[in-house]
């Protein structure tokens, strides 16, 4: 991980996913490809794999994260792996099946209490591997505006804290 080059993606990232997010002015269409261009350059510099084929659904950039969360009302406590406006890897040692529904209470000192929101595991990995720890990845179907403010201002903390100095 090139932590230079990824500042510089991330400067210029970071201002075109707030207008992204926020529509004020809206992104033209060059600057959705370049945002999009930014996007899968970060995330392969955080280690995904680059997307293939001419075409995919728009999503959001995963960051790893630092931070910890409860499943459901004062739950197992878990550590975080990525977050993303859109969701979340939870590592656990008794990962959660496909398809089912959990309240997530994510922690972090830059809120004022912790952001609780329903996520829905999309998959598991039972044991630990060369893709990651075990855990599930879960998405936020019924995030209200509040709440994905909220996590899209995690993640962008994330991100710097991810550049920052080590």
């Amino acid at each position: 991980m090139d932590i230079g080059r990824m500042a510089e993606l991330a400067a210029e990232f970071v201002p075109l996913d707030r207008r992204r997010r926020d529509g004020e002015p809206p992104l033209g269409a060059g600057e959705q490809a370049r945002w999009a261009e930014l996007r899968d350059l970060l995330a392969y510099e955080f280690g995904e794999a680059l997307p293939v084929g001419p075409t995919r659904p728009p999503r959001h950039l995963r960051v790893p994260v630092r931070l910890q969360a409860r499943i459901g009302a004062g739950g197992e406590g878990v550590a975080l792996e990525n977050l993303s406006e859109g969701g979340v890897f939870v590592c656990c040692k008794r990962p959660l099946a496909p398809g089912v529904r959990l309240q997530l209470a994510i922690e972090s000192s830059l809120l004022d209490a912790p952001l609780r929101i329903e996520a829905v595991v999309v998959h598991s990995r039972d044991h630990a591997n060369r893709n990651g720890p075990a855990g599930f990845g879960a998405f936020f179907p019924d995030a209200s505006p509040e709440q994905r403010r909220a996590l899209a201002d995690l993640v962008e903390a994330e991100l710097a804290a991810a550049l920052g100095p080590r």
